[in-house]
């Protein structure tokens, strides 16, 4: 009998246990709200890159400026880069050509935000001078290209997104992304993990009643 009110007792915690988790918030998770940030276009400084980038970056010659969209795809495979200038031919294996771009971020709330960038070979992403991707090195053919992500936290208000790029090999490539959405942490209940524990209360409770036995009446 006692051994049947434990587990009486126990079920009923257990259920108590499920329901709160069901309905009360306490897992904070990062979600998508309805605000938007806001970035400018890029300015784009184009260089001449006679040496291999090192750690530091990279030492080369002004070529000209150009501007991006604040999201941008190019991929010129091994074609010249800046058709404008007599004679270039700057792309395929003999690209050595490198940008540092800058452009304006605002956000209206703080949160998170995403972002990511691609290149044939190296490319680095700052924000308000803080490094938040480094994929800075020299991709052979056979790897593709180099990539990266990340989500960082950003205040509300305006900050500046720096951009160091450079193809030295290869198929070039160029790109930057993010969907613009400011993520933010809400707390949340776990309605399955909740159900599936209150679940397992009843089963006890259940238990503990069908092996209880009835008293009998006198006669």
């Amino acid at each position: 009998m006692d051994f049947l009110k434990t587990v009486f007792w126990i079920g009923f915690a257990v259920l108590v246990s499920g329901v709160a988790i069901a309905v009360i918030p306490f897992k904070e998770e990062i979600v998508a709200s309805n605000y938007m940030i806001e970035i400018s276009n890029w300015a784009v400084s184009w260089y001449y890159i006679p040496l291999e980038p090192t750690e530091e970056g990279f030492t080369g010659s002004f070529l000209r400026n150009s501007t991006f969209e604040p999201t941008f795809f190019h991929n010129w495979g091994r074609e010249p880069i800046i058709l404008e200038l007599p004679g270039a031919q700057w792309g395929g294996f003999q690209t050595n050509i490198g940008f540092i771009a800058k452009a304006k971020l605002y956000t209206p709330i703080d949160g998170y935000v995403w972002f990511e960038v691609v290149s044939g070979d190296g490319v680095r992403l700052y924000i308000d001078g803080k490094l938040i991707i480094d994929k800075w090195s020299v991709i052979e053919e056979w790897q593709g290209a180099n990539s990266g992500r990340v989500t960082v936290e950003v205040k509300a208000g305006e900050h500046e997104l720096e951009l160091w790029w450079y193809q030295w090999v290869g198929d070039a490539i160029a790109a930057f992304d993010t969907d613009r959405k400011v993520m933010v942490v809400e707390n949340k209940s776990d309605p399955i993990a909740g159900m599936g524990i209150s679940c397992t209360g009843v089963a006890l409770i259940f238990l503990a009643k069908i092996r209880t036995p009835s008293k009998s009446k006198k006669s």
